[in-house]
């Protein structure tokens, strides 16, 4: 599978309630608030223009009973494209998403390549950085 590599010469610098992402009917989201209420969660970093995104949505069925059986819900959130985009390419796909148009949840959590699942704890905090693949959850197997 391959991984794009996305250089961020930036300095983290959300506020304190984190970014707002929006849901897929475009309604603001505040991402540390829903962390809170849904904490521990698997996170996938996703974007179709991403170099194999298509084996990424392909091994998603595994990749949530990898999540699962870890005790885990799964959420998406697709990154850097028009939400137009976003549902096109998750038409079909039964899962709960929400879109970050400008990559600021890749700033705040510092994350360089996607697609990447981060595994949030109750406090917020990335507690494992997984590739996208049933493989890597089963085997906790982190970059």
């Amino acid at each position: 599978m391959s991984t794009m590599v996305i250089a961020l010469g930036v300095t983290i610098s959300a506020s304190a309630a984190g970014p707002t992402v929006t849901t897929p009917d475009g309604r603001p989201l505040e991402w540390s608030g829903w962390i809170d209420d849904n904490a521990p969660v698997a996170v996938l970093l996703w974007a179709s223009w991403v170099p194999g995104a298509d084996t990424t949505l392909t091994d998603l069925g595994g990749i949530r009973t990898a999540v699962r059986d870890r005790g885990l819900d799964l959420v998406v959130v697709v990154l850097q494209e028009p939400i137009e985009e976003a549902k096109e390419s998750l038409e079909g796909v039964d899962i709960t998403w929400f879109h970050d148009r400008y990559g600021h949840l890749l700033k705040d959590y510092r994350v360089v390549s996607i697609p990447r699942i981060l595994v949030i704890d109750e406090e917020g905090r990335v507690v494992e950085r997984l590739d996208a693949t049933t493989a890597s959850v089963r085997s906790r197997g982190g970059e």
